[in-house]
């Protein structure tokens, strides 16, 4: 192609990689959205981060809300279905397909007291309305970038959003260290939960390492794509 565009709804922060990675120029359009404000409750172990999940969609609940609980991996959102299960709570699961299935998940999110799970990326396949009750996000994995959980609230045109993850999560002891997690573990109070401030710091600090991690993942892609092209230039261009 002479000339090819795109368009991208969740993009904003990203244009300076698209230049040194791709070498592709990019343009703002439309006025900004306006910020997510996610805070953050951080635990000492995956245990107690979900159980404090669960007692606070049975809270949302009670006040009449709808919840989403928006997850990352499969594997924490069978173990979160079986959590939720076990205290009586049934959720719906959006996969995506953006099939008759998923339209009735969306539809029952509208109701006071219903709970939805979500996992990454099937929100992209969303775009609704404000539903007659409250809607509250709850994050319960720390997400590849701050954008992708914003996205899921405007998606699902989320009232609130708040984050909880664990010092035992992969992805957080990961990006945090032995020696910041050793340090966190000391604040833990007898709830398990380390306090705000500190929730929030462990929070953004996790969530910039592996934003910078991925950064370097796609930049190893594409050092490796260039040095084959180096290496099979006698044969052409790859299709």
């Amino acid at each position: 192609y002479l000339r090819l565009a795109g368009a991208c709804a969740d993009a904003r922060g990203a244009e300076s990689e698209y230049w040194s990675l791709y070498s592709l120029k990019t343009t703002l359009t439309g006025s900004p959205s306006a910020p997510v404000s996610c805070p953050a409750r951080v635990f000492s172990t995956t245990a107690a981060r979900r159980a404090a999940l669960v007692d606070r969609v049975r809270a949302l609940r009670a006040a009449g809300h709808a919840v989403l609980v928006a997850v990352r991996t499969h594997a924490e959102g069978q173990a979160l279905m079986q959590e939720l299960a076990a205290a009586g709570i049934g959720p719906g699961i959006l996969q995506g397909a953006s099939n008759e299935a998923d339209l009735k998940v969306l539809e029952h999110l509208d109701e006071p007291g219903a709970v939805l799970l979500v996992l990454h990326p099937a929100e992209r396949n969303v775009a609704r309305a404000t539903g007659r009750a409250p809607l509250d996000v709850v994050v319960a994995e720390l997400h590849h970038a701050q954008r992708q959980i914003e996205r899921i609230c405007r998606a699902f045109a989320a009232d609130t959003c708040e984050i909880m993850l664990a010092l035992e999560d992969e992805g957080v002891a990961t990006q945090l260290g032995s020696l910041v997690t050793t340090l966190a573990r000391r604040g833990v109070g007898e709830a398990g939960e380390c306090p705000a401030g500190h929730s929030r710091w462990l929070a953004v600090y996790a969530q910039r390492g592996i934003e910078r991690a991925c950064v370097l993942m796609r930049q190893d892609v594409i050092a490796r794509d260039r040095q084959l092209d180096d290496l099979l230039a006698f044969s052409g261009r790859r299709e």
